[in-house]
């Protein structure tokens, strides 16, 4: 290429961008960007138009799952934040949503329904409202429905984060379901406070069933639940062997606002997903006031000033999962306090 001698700044910009470069001079300012703006899915839009779906998608007739993901508008990718997608899914009696893996991890959280189960790595997890089901990174599982009713749940992936990193894969299984090889409660055993010596915990998390009835019943304890001035009342889902965060990509939460209760408004820079357990209320987010009620869904994207208020006379409860671990790993979790 012929040698320029650009008279200004201008003309030499144009000419670095034919050769695909930039100067670093014409960036911005290093702050975070706006975020996508906070949305609500009330569950009275989504349940009606999930059951449609369980009418016109069969889980025999090609699709592996029966879900309606929740999209933010106007993203670059239909996802419900940066780096978390959520989705509701269903599965009718007697249906199977056939064995497969991924490098995406996700988590299980249940809405509606008894007698569903999740197989995961050969054992079977049986399904209770607000259980909570994890399913780390390339662990084969399957659903299926045993009851005599639809079964209804919250899933949470990380697939836009995968997607980033050019990381997502996914894998068939050689048969609709895998055999279950393990006993029934044997992970809570297997990881509980008494384990055997020298057992290692899985880089990519490790499958487990924390039970609803229990997560609900310390979150009203208040000797259990550390009192968060930005959530109400607050339980995490740990890792049982490790005591980290639920998986190295998701870090989940159960909250209790009192009737009545506001909580402090901040923002953090890592991206969060409410479901709506029980009661009402109201999260104001940035220049948006998002009125939810029970099994209703929410996201707050990274940076966004937000507050939540429980209202009625009946306490709200919420479950959260962030992808708060990432941005821990990184040591670039970061958190400002409203002045009032």
């Amino acid at each position: 290429m012929t040698a320029v001698t650009p008279d200004n700044v201008d003309e030499l910009d144009r000419e670095l961008e034919k050769l695909a470069i930039e100067g670093y001079w014409k960036l911005g300012p290093h702050a975070p960007r706006n975020p996508p703006e906070a949305w609500l899915w009330r569950w009275q839009d989504v349940r009606p138009n999930l059951l449609a779906a369980s009418k016109l998608v069969s889980l025999d007739g090609g699709s592996e799952r029966r879900s309606l993901r929740l999209c933010t508008p106007n993203m670059s990718w239909k996802t419900t934040t940066e780096t978390l997608t959520a989705a509701i899914q269903m599965v009718l009696p007697g249906e199977i949503a056939p064995a497969h893996r991924h490098s995406a991890a996700a988590i299980r959280f249940i809405i509606e329904g008894e007698g569903g189960y999740t197989t995961v790595e050969g054992e079977r997890y049986r399904m209770s409202p607000a259980d909570l089901i994890l399913t780390p990174q390339f662990t084969w599982h399957d659903h299926g429905n045993l009851s005599d009713a639809p079964v209804v749940w919250f899933d949470v992936l990380d697939v836009p984060l995968l997607r980033k990193l050019n990381s997502m894969t996914v894998e068939t299984y050689n048969a609709p379901v895998q055999e279950v090889v393990r006993e029934d409660g044997h992970g809570r055993r297997a990881l509980g406070p008494v384990r055997a010596a020298g057992l290692s915990p899985r880089r990519g998390g490790n499958p487990f069933h924390y039970s609803g009835a229990e997560a609900l019943a310390a979150l009203r304890d208040g000797a259990l639940s550390g009192e968060d001035p930005f959530d109400g009342a607050t339980v995490e889902y740990r890792n049982p062997l490790t005591g980290g965060p639920t998986q190295p990509t998701h870090q989940c939460r159960l909250h209790r606002l009192a009737a009545g209760q506001t909580t402090r408004r901040h923002r953090h820079n890592w991206n969060t997903i409410y479901h709506v357990v029980e009661g009402q209320g109201e999260t104001v987010a940035g220049n948006k006031t998002l009125s939810w009620s029970a099994h209703d869904t929410f996201s707050l994207p990274s940076w966004l000033w937000h507050s939540h208020c429980a209202r009625g006379n009946h306490d709200a409860i919420l479950f959260s999962v962030s992808d708060e671990p990432v941005y821990e790993a990184f040591a670039l979790d970061r958190m400002e306090i409203a002045a009032s």
